[in-house]
């Protein structure tokens, strides 16, 4: 399958920034390690969207396995929309305001 394009809304990638600048902070090898899953997270969501499951207001999640964070994004026909990378302990559902 030919994975789809990927498009962020500006909150994401703010996200994505503020969580590397954070384990930046920590050390080099914390963010080399966040940096290579978010990757690898993107690189699955847009090759095998339909594998992680259905969370809520039609989107789906991808969950990090070492990191405490999870990708919101759509599946539309021509592309993968991320909406948030959010921190598990975040307010659930804080980023539905980027819904349209």
């Amino acid at each position: 399958m030919t994975p789809k394009p990927l498009e962020f809304h500006p909150k994401a990638i703010q996200e994505s920034r503020a969580a590397k600048i954070w384990y930046a902070d920590r050390s080099r090898k914390a963010e080399l390690g966040f940096v290579r899953d978010l990757r690898h997270a993107l690189n699955q969501v847009a090759a095998f969207p339909h594998r992680w499951p259905g969370y809520v207001y039609g989107t789906r999640r991808y969950v990090f396995r070492k990191y405490p964070y999870f990708l919101v994004y759509r599946e539309w026909s021509d592309r993968i929309e991320v909406i948030a990378l959010a921190h598990q302990q975040r307010r659930p559902g804080y980023w539905a305001e980027r819904l349209p």
